[in-house]
């Protein structure tokens, strides 16, 4: 039988202060999201090798979970659910972020070791299988209508990131 190892994931990305680094984020076309927590959620890893579908279950900071506990059933039973689509779609490997532990909500998905789809293709592509992250509406972020958003996070229409110190880091913010 052949073994795979599960690659370790990155820790579900930090948010970026949207008035910090203005700059970055004016002029943006971006989906305005219903703040969900950072820190009260899982990581779900599926990947296909040699014939074998892999499962990897997660926090946000990368601690590993025994999915054997049934206290991880509710996200659990989405597990088949993205399989089928993962295999219909030809997709060989995923990590899905789902916030909220007692009721979970996929808020992002990445597809690749530094790409992650937008809040838009989530919606079109899960809503139907999975609860997906509130859109409050999809707007040009610019310094004067900052104070609208206050407290909501920013995500680009299109996949954007900044690598800083070396590190990785999707241009996703919050409104502070």
């Amino acid at each position: 039988m052949n073994k795979c190892v599960i690659p370790d994931f990155v820790d579900y990305p930090t948010f970026f202060d949207v008035k910090e680094y203005s700059k970055l984020f004016n002029n943006l076309y971006s989906y305005i999201i219903v703040p969900y927590s950072l820190d009260d959620g899982y990581s779900l890893y599926i990947g296909f090798r040699n014939g074998y579908v892999f499962v990897r279950l997660s926090d946000f900071k990368s601690n590993e979970y025994k999915i054997s506990d049934s206290k991880y059933k509710p996200i659990l039973k989405y597990v088949s659910k993205l399989v089928n689509l993962m295999k219909t779609a030809r997709i060989v490997e995923s990590c899905y972020y789902f916030s909220n532990k007692s009721n979970p909500v996929l808020v992002d998905v990445m597809i690749s070791a530094n790409k992650f789809l937008g809040p838009g293709m989530i919606r079109d592509i899960y809503k139907k299988i999975l609860p997906t992250q509130e859109i409050v509406e999809i707007a040009t972020v610019s310094s004067d209508n900052l104070s609208k958003y206050m407290g909501k996070f920013i995500k680009p229409s299109r996949f954007k990131y900044l690598i800083e110190d070396k590190e990785f880091r999707p241009l996703y913010g919050i409104v502070k």
